[in-house]
C-alpha cells in the first residue's frame, strides 16, 4: 500500500469509526462511497494523464459527454442503473467499439465495463427505436457530443 494512504488511513480512521459510532450503519456505507468515488476519480485522472492518443480522445469524448448530459464522471463509470446514464454509457460504449475500432474489453475498460455489457449495448443502440429514452440520448450525444461545432467551425 502507498505509505501516503496508509498515513491518510490511520489519520482519519478514528473520526470515521466516531462517525459510524454516532451516526450508524448509513453513516458508514455513506462515507464508504465518498471514499469509493474519490478512488475511482483519482484512478481515471492517472489513467487519462498517459501520453497515448487514444486514451486523450476518450477523455475528451468522456469529459464533454458529462458535461453535455449533466453527469459527474463517477456516476457515469459507476454501477448506477436510473435512466438516463445506462443509456449514456452504451451509447460511449457502441461508439468507442463501432466508430473509434477499439474492441469490447478495451471499450469497456473506459467505463468499467466488461465486454459482454458493451456487447449488449451495442444490440441496444442498435435497436434504439424502440426505446425513447435511449433514442433522445442518442441524438444528444450525436448532435451536442460527436457533430458539436469546435472552437474553430465557430468563428
Amino acid at each position: 500500500m502507498n505509505k501516503t494512504l496508509k498515513q491518510y488511513l490511520e489519520l482519519y480512521q478514528p473520526t470515521y469509526e466516531a462517525l459510524v459510532e454516532e451516526f450508524g450503519e448509513e453513516v458508514h456505507r455513506e462515507l464508504n462511497q465518498m471514499i469509493e468515488v474519490g478512488m475511482i476519480e483519482a484512478v481515471e485522472i492517472y489513467r487519462f494523464t498517459m501520453s497515448d492518443p487514444t486514451d486523450r480522445l476518450v477523455n475528451e469524448i468522456i469529459s464533454r459527454t458529462c458535461e453535455v448530459f449533466n453527469v459527474p464522471r463517477h456516476k457515469l463509470i459507476s454501477k448506477i442503473r436510473k435512466r438516463p446514464i445506462p443509456q449514456v454509457r452504451q451509447v460511449l460504449g457502441n461508439y468507442f467499439h463501432e466508430h473509434l475500432g477499439l474492441t469490447l474489453t478495451k471499450a469497456g475498460e473506459y467505463l468499467w465495463l466488461n465486454h459482454c455489457t458493451v456487447l449488449h449495448g451495442n444490440r441496444q443502440v442498435a435497436n434504439a427505436a424502440t426505446d425513447f429514452v435511449l433514442r433522445d440520448v442518442l441524438k444528444k450525444f450525436n448532435d451536442e457530443v460527436i457533430n458539436a461545432p469546435t472552437e474553430t467551425t465557430k468563428s
